[in-house]
């Protein structure tokens, strides 16, 4: 039997109250929003092919439009008000503006060093520690290497490191070592948490493109800010009895916390697997060749 539990955890935070991202959301970049449009639903999204040079030659990137909005519905408002919202629309986007908040962020205040966990062998094993070392102490910021050494050492690290000793959290790898860093936090026995970030370092990094960074420079820029919000989580327990599941990496094989929106169904599985051997040449890209694959075989043939 498996269990599904939807938790709310802070995956970069810790300081005094949370505010508002957007104090005017006027100031919001309207034109992701057309493109994303949000809470559309049962209807086909299709984004047309976009040029972003005068001669059309060169093509928009379809990865720079982030899953995580900077927006939430204001309670009480349905998703029926958007199905008809034309983002291009200036009344209709008036409209919106009385339907939507900003999410609310805060400061981490890094008081203690940051502990970066770092992953030597994901993706194509591109060495980026001098440059994460000159980055923050430019910044001021105290930090520690924590390295991995073989599969699973990252949940390690998050499960059993002295968190007292730190203000932060940052797993440096693929998707794999952020969740792993994600998981291994939310399941220590002491319940300690600090601040968790990313920095993309894997062949894929579809966890950072989703919150909108798209590079080392934007996730440095982000942690050194150290902006904080909350993010939905998802517990998956494959056991009846929450209680009997064992500590440390016994229990990794027993439950999962993946965040909201990443959660995977058996074709998403299916496609996640097939992208593996495309993803050290073509990177996030290599989900849409396993996606192409996907529809043009059937599921008999898909292996």
């Amino acid at each position: 039997m498996t269990k599904v539990d939807h938790t709310e955890h802070e995956i970069l935070a810790s300081s005094d109250e949370y505010y508002p991202l957007f104090e005017d959301l006027r100031e919001l970049n309207w034109d992701m929003l057309r493109r994303k449009q949000p809470w559309k639903l049962g209807k086909e999204l299709r984004l047309e092919p976009e040029y972003i040079d005068d001669k059309k030659t060169k093509l928009r990137d379809f990865w720079d439009v982030p899953m995580t909005l900077p927006v939430i519905k204001k309670e009480g408002v349905s998703n029926e008000f958007f199905q008809n919202i034309d983002w291009t629309n200036p009344k209709d986007t008036e409209e919106v503006l009385k339907t939507i908040e900003s999410i609310k962020v805060r400061t981490v205040k890094f008081s203690k060093p940051i502990a970066i966990v770092y992953n030597p062998n994901s993706g194509k094993k591109t060495n980026i520690k001098q440059f994460i070392t000159t980055r923050l102490q430019k910044a001021g910021l105290q930090f520690e290497f924590l390295m991995t050494q073989k599969a699973f050492d990252s949940f390690l690290i998050a499960n059993t490191v002295d968190l007292t000793k730190f203000s932060a959290m940052i797993a440096v790898g693929g998707d794999g070592s952020m969740s792993e860093v994600f998981g291994g936090m939310l399941s220590r026995k002491d319940g300690l948490k600090v601040p968790v970030g990313y920095i993309p370092n894997g062949s894929g990094g579809v966890t950072a493109i989703e919150a909108g960074v798209f590079n080392l420079e934007m996730a440095l820029d982000v942690i050194i800010k150290g902006m904080v919000t909350r993010q939905s989580a998802m517990e998956i327990i494959a056991d009846d009895d929450k209680a009997e599941i064992p500590e440390g990496l016994e229990g990794f094989k027993k439950r999962r916390f993946c965040f909201l929106g990443m959660s995977s169904e058996l074709l998403q599985v299916q496609m996640l697997e097939a992208a593996i051997p495309f993803k050290p040449l073509c990177g996030c890209r290599a989900y849409i060749i396993a996606m192409c694959k996907y529809l043009s075989c059937s599921t008999k043939k898909w292996k």
